[in-house]
This record gives structure tokens, sequence and C-alpha cells, in this order.
């Protein structure tokens, strides 16, 4: 459906994205899954009014770089910077 395939660009977005910030960071991030959930908006007109991305790494990233990393992430990724709605990200090791 559109829906499955928007949120799978911004999961793919957001994959190589993450990827570029840790580059940069000198960071490992290890085995990456990604997963993407949106929540409709309550008004009109119906649209998305948040995105949910979870980030799972097999290496844990110390908290201080991991803020440094997600805002990273959010600048690059073209996905996310177009949407019209919160685009929330989460690092979890």
């Amino acid at each position: 459906s559109p829906s499955d395939l928007l949120l799978a660009a911004l999961a793919n977005c957001i994959a190589i994205s993450v990827r570029m910030a840790a580059q940069q960071m000198a960071l490992e991030l290890g085995a990456l899954n990604i997963s993407a959930t949106a929540t409709k908006a309550t008004d009109l007109p119906n649209r998305f009014g948040r995105f949910d991305v979870a980030m799972h790494t097999s290496v844990a990233v110390d908290d201080s770089r991991t803020v440094e990393l997600l805002r990273r992430t959010k600048d690059i990724c073209t996905v996310s910077n177009t949407l019209g709605a919160e685009v929330a990200l989460r690092l979890n090791p």
C-alpha cells in the first residue's frame, strides 16, 4: 500500500543516514535493524501526524554520543526532512 511504501522509504533513508552519521563520528554500529511506524493525525485532512523510527544496533553506543548521532541522522535523511510530521528517532542497543 502507499503507506507501507512511505514507511519503507523512511526506514531505508534513516538506515543510510545513520550509517553516514556514524561514519562521520567514527562509530561502529554493527548489525542494524530499523522499524518505522506511523500514527494518523486526529484532525483533518487525513494524514499521518507522527512517525516513530526505532533503530536497534548490535553494538552499544554511549548515551552522550547517541544524542549527537540521532541529531546528525535527522539532518541527513531527505525523507524525514520532507515529511510534514514529527519524526521521532530512538536508538536501542
